[in-house]
């Protein structure tokens, strides 16, 4: 391509900070080529700037969850499909090697937004004495809040510490009118580093004399790091710096310019070759190695504190759905008294709290390195105290079909795990409409007497039916053996809402196969697919093809649906059943209609379908 001067722009959109990482090669790389380069995110930068202004830019977009794109680059992404653009005005994508599920594929993205064909894929609590110190960031976009309580939702005994934490969000009335949460909506969480982690960072770079001397970062301070005013190196590194992450590539490429040591220089450069992967995964990803741990293994490495914003990587909000609603928010006004001043004028009017809730699994595991693994955000949330001053924002994207109307039409939920925390918020803002159609929800976990979410409050709640499949619990013993030839009896279609008691306490019947004790025989009942994967197990979409026929029952009261769970292969599980639910009640005649009725986007007669994955 000849162009009239050297000039590119990369934009990234990430969640995680995978595609920031790769943007930031790439544009190394393109400055060793001789190219001027102008590097930010894709919702920084305005369409109309970006066609006049530049001849040739580079996106590079990792997908989150079931291949929805960041919300960093989502306003961009609207903007770059507009209608009027000039056709072909994008060239080839090289996406990376991991595939994306076949309707999130970037050659049906790239189809909407006018682009050319794809080539083909390249390589690729309790709080501790050492708790940080409450210092609130000036992020952007944030509310004050307050740490409630902190609960550990699942026994001591139980592999997975999962938590409960409510908090009071306060948001500013503007001319009288707040924010005002919706289901679906998620409280974003900073995390913060160990006062003992930064002092180790700080011994092993040899910062003591300066760690606690004020630093001026200047106007070239990276995306996303917001200091607070006034800050000290050792303030930077507790609230700002993520130094406890795994490595990238590009971490390790400007670590080894601060190496002094020949070998560890060498090695070091060996690891980020294109070539290497394989290596390059074995010493980061697989055993889950941390910037300190690579610090402390690399010690010839000697970093400048006045290079710690542009080598290390910033911390990153965690984004937790709302797990409550309706009344449960525990709304209130606050009103500002005449006589009180503030240089806030957005608090002029007062403010106004809400109680939310926020279900989190904390992430603890081992790797072949000793020293047990957690993440940073679990760590600070597992002794995260009561009365803690917090900064949170809030996202929204598309809520789940909420309010009055909605709640006339059933709802047929699924979930698995932390999942249930948005179904519970939209079954709570149901709770306060009337009239009031039914409630369905397909909930999956481990135990019934170990992380079976809210099932106390469920038995309480009115026209809610809870079916739950506990994968790892063994089979009942008072459950009959099904009959090796059982009497052929009239087909029955199972009444959930009688069962609805015994369902919650005991379990669904069955573990997994065909085996099934419905009121059904088994020359009626529907059949249940295997997969290799959940063979001998209790899974929700075991449950929706036992259940079809209520499943049938919803959907023809145009019952909306709402999928949520961690995005591996539950979703996609979970879509199969609902489309072999649709066949074998009757809903539609074969697998081709119900995939168009379910989830064709473009189908007039489509089902209301919402999903939340992670």
């Amino acid at each position: 391509m000849s162009l009239s001067n050297r000039r590119i722009l990369i934009l990234y959109g990430s969640e995680t900070g995978t595609a920031q990482d790769k943007a930031e090669e790439i544009d190394r790389m393109c400055q060793r080529l001789r190219f001027h380069t102008d590097l930010d995110a894709m919702d920084n930068v305005k369409l109309n700037d970006l066609l006049q202004d530049y001849e040739l830019v580079c996106f590079v977009i990792a997908t989150t969850g079931q291949g929805h794109f960041p919300n960093s680059s989502r306003k961009f992404w609207k903007d770059l499909r507009r209608a009027k653009l000039p056709p072909n005005c994008l060239e080839t994508p090289i996406p990376e090697e991991e595939p994306l599920p076949p309707r999130y594929t970037l050659s049906v993205r790239l189809s909407d937004a006018k682009g050319a064909p794809m080539q083909e894929q390249a390589d690729e609590a309790r709080s501790s004495p050492d708790f940080p110190p409450p210092l609130l960031l000036p992020h952007p976009n944030v509310n004050s809040a307050v740490v409630i309580s902190n609960k550990r939702v699942t026994p001591s005994d139980h592999w997975q510490d999962v938590r409960l934490i409510e908090l009071d969000v306060t948001f500013p009335l503007v001319h009288g009118m707040a924010y005002e949460p919706l289901p679906g909506d998620r409280v974003v969480v900073y995390p913060k580093n160990y006062p003992s982690d930064v002092q180790k960072l700080i011994d092993l770079m040899e910062w003591g004399s300066v760690a606690d001397k004020q630093i001026s970062l200047g106007a070239q301070s990276p995306n996303g790091l917001y200091p607070a005013e006034n800050s000290t190196l050792r303030d930077l590194l507790t609230h700002n710096i993520d130094f406890m992450a795994v490595p990238s590539r590009s971490f390790l490429h400007k670590l080894a310019f601060y190496t002094t040591n020949v070998d560890h220089k060498e090695k070091l450069f060996e690891l980020v070759q294109p070539d290497a992967s394989q290596e390059f995964y074995d010493f980061t990803s697989r055993p889950r190695r941390t910037i300190l741990e690579v610090l402390a293994e690399f010690y010839s490495s000697k970093i400048p504190y006045e290079a710690v914003p542009d080598v290390f990587p910033i911390i990153r909000g965690r984004e937790f759905s709302i797990a409550n609603g309706g009344k449960h928010w525990k709304k209130r006004q606050v009103i500002k008294r005449q006589h009180e001043t503030s240089d806030d004028d957005a608090h002029r009017d007062g403010a106004v709290v809400y109680r939310l809730d926020v279900l989190a699994a904390l992430v603890e595991y081992r790797t072949i390195i000793r020293k047990p693994r957690e993440g940073l955000c679990s760590r600070y949330l597992k002794n995260l105290p009561a009365g803690t001053p917090l900064h949170v924002g809030m996202k929204r994207e598309t809520p789940p079909p909420n309010g009055s109307i909605s709640a006339e039409r059933p709802l047929i939920g699924i979930a698995t795990g932390t999942g249930v925390a948005p179904v519970r918020s939209l079954i709570h803002d149901r709770m306060r409409s009337l009239p009031r159609a039914e409630t369905v929800l397909f909930f999956g976990c481990r135990n019934k007497g170990a992380d079976f979410h809210f099932h106390e409050e469920w038995a309480g709640t009115e026209d809610l039916t809870v079916v739950p499949a506990f994968s790892r619990d063994p089979k009942d013993p008072e459950q009959p053996e099904p009959e090796a030839n059982p009497a052929p009896t009239p087909k029955v279609t199972p009444d959930i809402k009688k069962t609805t008691e015994k369902q919650a306490i005991n379990g669904s019947s069955g573990t997994s196969g065909t085996s099934g004790t419905e009121e059904q025989s088994a020359t009626t009942e529907p059949s249940v697919v295997v997969y290799s994967y959940d063979e001998g197990k209790n899974y929700v979409q075991h449950l929706i093809r036992r259940h079809a026929d209520k499943v049938c029952e919803l959907l023809r009261k145009d019952a909306i649906i709402c999928l949520c769970g961690n995005s591996g292969r539950m979703p996609k599980s979970v879509r199969e059943a609902l489309r072999d639910a649709a066949v074998s009640g009757g809903f539609c005649k074969d697998p081709e209609e119900a995939e168009k009725r379910l989830f064709d986007e473009k189908d007039p007669n489509k089902v209301v379908y919402w999903e939340e994955t992670w």
